[in-house]
């Protein structure tokens, strides 16, 4: 059997491939990011659990968490896109409301 070789394409040295998956995680980021006027308009929600009653059963509550807590610490490009769930630190994630990480 011959082997089949497949065409690598480079563009200014760097190869489509990567370049591709670099111009797609920046759309990701543009079409995803939450612009820091519409976060503030969220308000202060760390004290929600304030206007439910002692006697309230834990298992009728829906308790707001985040996921991948600290993601948003990551730097790298290719990270973020795959791999970062919040961007604002733990401050801001406990202040819109999140009550565990």
């Amino acid at each position: 059997m011959t082997e089949l070789k497949k065409k690598e394409y480079y563009f200014g040295g760097i190869s489509v491939k990567k370049l591709g998956i670099v111009l797609f995680s920046l759309l990701l980021i543009l079409l995803f990011k939450v612009n820091d006027s519409e976060a503030a308009s969220l308000g202060n929600h760390s004290k929600w659990m304030n206007a439910i009653r002692d006697d309230t059963e834990i298992s009728r509550l829906s308790i707001p968490g985040s996921h991948d807590s600290g993601t948003f610490k990551l730097r790298d490009l290719i990270k973020q896109v795959w791999g970062m769930t919040q961007y604002r630190d733990f401050e801001d994630q406990f202040s819109y409301g999140v009550s565990f990480f």
